[in-house]
């Protein structure tokens, strides 16, 4: 039996009284926070094998087990039910056991509305079931702009949004304006909104940009290569190297993202899972028309001990936010609920899809090809990881003996003020812990004593650091009735406070500091040369212009003052639409 949960007896008699039907389990702490959050085709069967200690068990699961003191369930009707339960919960809750799947932001995706009369091109971060089609995903907008740019140029497809919209409305008016717009003058536009495109035509154009992107690049480069023969024969040789150029790019793609190749016309993403440190990290090839046109690479949140255990949380959520959900998805391994899993995924498709674990064969072999990536992506994310710590310790180290500081300091905050010509000022706190930002933590300030359209850098810093130094020593800022419960991060007492400024913001925090004898360090540092001033010294702390410590400090006062304009932005907006 455990140490941990296995040892109450009243626990070991709940889960023996547990139906034995499908559902979705919840490990609870002693706060009766939720810790994971797992489904079982057979509830009772799957709760009393945590109680059973196994040799196979990783830190992840003993620290689980330790940790739990309770046990809630929900029954389902069915394993697709308790799927899907299982999905929302973990997306809601965010357990701190689950491998959790990370914002997926940053990823753009290609969104063409062939269900309207005249389709538009959009660039979007999330995938909706509106009956247009998608393609990507891309990482940078820079790639998908940068292919956009070429077929619009190929199939002359650009049209300005305006006739786009107004025609979307009114399919049947034959153009929007007189004569052409003003991007149709500067090659933005093909002429639709002057009906100098009919909408057939231009659904054709359309068609040809979709084609390109669901992988039939071959009419693409066979138009682009006459194209550049025809103008180099008519001696237009800027143009013909434009077209050089794009076929160059063309090429590469295949070189850069395609990462295998068969004669077929199979469909599927291929998954390779690596772990690493208990960091899970997955690659999916995306294959379409027999051939691998790109890649989708994910670090989880979270531990895991077993590529089965990330396969069977991570496929809920990767494919729950409406993705292009392909025939068929190949797994190096077979997955706890696949059948449940399989059925669900069609019905989101509207057609059938399969999940299948091959041993032998080209799959296998691609199989093999996507862990072999996945598993250098979690080497190189190690010696990153790995390399950054020891920059930032060698950073606070620097930092300890330039400042002479008792202890490298493991919280550091950085300020800075952002205003438009003395209006909409604001100040900005941010937090880095052990040299990495806490943006839990970030804070902002609306500067209240300054007048309209005074510029004092110096004053709105007094207030900020006033007013940060209250909740420390506890002198009320706010009447009682507006008392609420203590600030999570201005509860926490900074090693080392870091100001944007010279020394005429460092004059003016040490009079803040006298006003509440305040013994936390200070520091200003000035943006013109890069210098650091430190209290007791009209001239600079000595530190190298390669040094990590003098490093640190410039992304904290530059990730300060991104915070501040950030917010000025937020306001200033608000105020204009008010």
């Amino acid at each position: 039996m455990r140490k941990g949960i296995a040892s109450h007896s009243r626990l070991q008699r709940r889960i023996a009284a547990m139906p034995t039907g499908p559902g979705v389990y919840r490990w609870l702490d002693q706060k009766k926070s939720v810790l994971y959050v797992g489904k079982a085709s057979n509830l009772r069967k799957r709760l009393l094998s945590y109680l059973r200690s196994h040799k196979s068990d990783g830190p992840w699961r003993r620290a689980l087990l330790d940790a739990a003191v309770d046990v809630d369930v929900t029954l389902t009707p069915n394993e697709r039910e308790a799927l899907i339960l299982e999905t929302n919960l973990i997306k809601e809750l965010q357990p701190k056991y689950n491998v959790l799947m990370k914002d997926g932001k940053n990823y753009l995706y290609v969104r063409i509305a062939m269900n309207d009369p005249f389709p538009r091109v959009d660039l979007v971060r999330r995938m909706e079931k509106d009956g247009a089609e998608y393609f990507g995903p891309y990482l940078t907008r820079e790639s998908v702009e940068q292919i956009l740019a070429m077929l619009h140029e190929l199939y002359d497809s650009r049209a300005c949004r305006r006739s786009l919209d107004m025609l979307n409305k009114c399919p049947e008016t034959a153009f929007v304006n007189a004569v052409p717009c003003l991007e149709y003058q500067i090659g933005r536009c093909c002429g639709l909104c002057a009906g100098m495109v009919r909408r057939e035509e231009y659904r054709g154009r359309m068609e040809q940009v979709a084609r390109f992107l669901r992988g039939e690049q071959g009419e693409a480069r066979k138009l682009l290569h006459n194209r550049m023969t025809a103008a180099a024969a008519e001696r237009k040789f800027e143009k013909a190297a434009s077209m050089r150029n794009a076929l160059a790019a063309l090429e590469e793609t295949p070189r850069g993202s395609m990462l295998a190749a068969d004669a077929s016309d199979e469909e599927g993403d291929i998954f390779g899972v690596a772990l690493r440190a208990g960091r899970a990290h997955v690659v999916i090839f995306l294959q379409r028309h027999g051939r691998i046109v790109g890649d989708v690479r994910f670090t989880l949140e979270g531990q895991a001990d077993a590529p089965a255990h990330v396969l069977e949380q991570f496929l809920p959520q990767y494919y729950g936010e409406h993705r292009n959900i392909p025939r068929q998805i190949l797994l190096p391994m077979d997955v706890e609920g696949k059948g449940a899993l399989a059925q669900w995924l069609t019905e989101q498709r509207g057609s059938s899809v399969r999940i299948v674990a091959p041993k032998r064969g080209q799959r296998y072999r691609l199989l093999q090809l996507a862990e072999k990536n996945a598993t250098e992506q979690a080497r190189q994310e190690a010696q990153e990881r790995e390399k950054r710590q020891k920059n930032t310790s060698a950073a606070l180290r620097g930092l300890q003996n330039a400042l002479r500081l008792p202890r490298p300091p493991r919280r550091i905050e950085g300020y800075d003020i952002s205003h438009l010509s003395g209006t909409e000022t604001v100040g900005s706190m941010v937090v880095l812990r052990c040299g990495e930002p806490q943006n839990a933590h970030y804070r902002s300030f609306v500067i209240r004593t300054m007048k309209e359209g005074a510029i004092d850098d110096c004053a709105a810093i007094c207030e900020v650091l006033t007013r940060r130094l209250r909740h420390l020593t506890h002198k009320e800022e706010e009447p009682p009735r507006r008392r609420q419960k203590p600030d999570r991060s201005f509860s926490r007492t900074p090693d080392l406070i870091v100001i944007d400024g010279g020394k005429g913001q460092l004059s003016t925090a040490l009079d803040v500091w006298k006003n509440f004898a305040c013994t936390i360090p200070v520091v200003a540092l000035a943006k013109r040369e890069e210098e650091l001033f430190a209290p007791g010294s009209p001239k600079p702390v000595p530190l190298p212009h390669d040094s990590p410590a003098l490093f640190l400090l410039m992304r904290l006062r530059d990730e300060a003052h991104r915070f501040a304009n950030r917010h000025r932005e937020k306001r200033a907006h608000r105020h204009l639409l008010s």
